[in-house]
């Protein structure tokens, strides 16, 4: 069971992005919140073993930005996370092997 950020802004949506491997599946959770210049969002990345259901923390941190978007690295398990700002601008946060 998921929990959201006990910071997340009041009337704003959890977002989940599922992403499965062969024995587990990469979660990545943002939730909106409010920083000192603008919006926010936690972002906290993790595995759930599919045969254990055991949930392991792989990345957690706060960004600026409204929204997330992630890429795939063409030819590889890779993706990338970023940040997306009100006026359009992406901003790299982490890459991830699946």
């Amino acid at each position: 069971h998921l929990q959201r950020s006990g910071k997340a802004l009041p009337n704003s949506k959890t977002g989940i992005r599922v992403y499965p491997g062969e024995d587990y599946l990469t979660l990545i959770m943002s939730d909106p919140i409010a920083g000192d210049k603008g919006n926010m969002l936690e972002v906290n990345i993790l595995k759930v073993n599919l045969n254990t259901l055991e949930k392991t923390p792989v990345h957690s941190m706060v960004a600026a930005g409204e929204s997330l978007s992630v890429e795939r690295v063409s030819g590889s398990n890779d993706i990338i996370i970023f940040s997306t700002s009100p006026d359009g601008e992406k901003y790299r946060l982490a890459k991830l092997s699946l």
